[in-house]
């Protein structure tokens, strides 16, 4: 039971929130996340597609990530991505900092931010722990960083996660 710590609040944060859809993030499907011993790619890209509440416009991994490119998300390197290969904590990172629009410390706004930095920044704002950027991420610490991330958000927003 305690693997699912992370299951249930994101759910219910999710569903009342108001603008996420359920449908599209059931809890099935977070099992499914939460169960992995390392998350795959696609699983980052669709919860970042929830996060930003635009999953019904990407439904698959190829657009997913063309919008990803395509907005600065991920970088041009991930186009050779295949939606299995595993996710280590520094893509994570990078793709959640430009998700959130976060900026980085110092060393990040000099030299430009790269994985190491976006983790730094994570950690700063207490959305990941401190690891490895090269570590692989589990299913659960996916989704428990995600809470994380929905916290942020409507910490930053004055609690509306929608920025109404």
């Amino acid at each position: 039971m305690k693997k699912f710590c992370y299951l249930f609040p994101l759910f219910l944060y999710l569903l009342f929130a108001g603008g996420f859809h359920a449908s599209a993030f059931d809890a099935d499907r977070l099992s499914s996340i939460v169960g992995r011993n390392v998350a795959a790619t696609s699983d980052a890209f669709e919860l970042l597609m929830t996060l930003m509440q635009i999953e019904e416009l990407y439904p698959d991994f190829e657009s997913r990530k063309t919008f990803l490119r395509k907005t600065g998300i991920i970088p041009s390197s991930w186009l050779s991505k295949n939606p299995a290969d595993p996710l280590t904590q520094g893509d994570l990172a990078y793709a959640l900092v430009k998700t959130l629009r976060l900026h980085g410390g110092l060393k990040a706004r000099l030299f430009g931010m790269n994985k190491r930095f976006a983790l730094e920044e994570l950690i700063y704002q207490g959305v990941m722990s401190p690891v490895h950027s090269r570590d692989y991420v589990t299913g659960e610490e996916l989704v428990a960083i995600m809470t994380q991330a929905l916290n942020l958000m409507a910490e930053r927003r004055g609690g509306d996660v929608r920025g109404e």
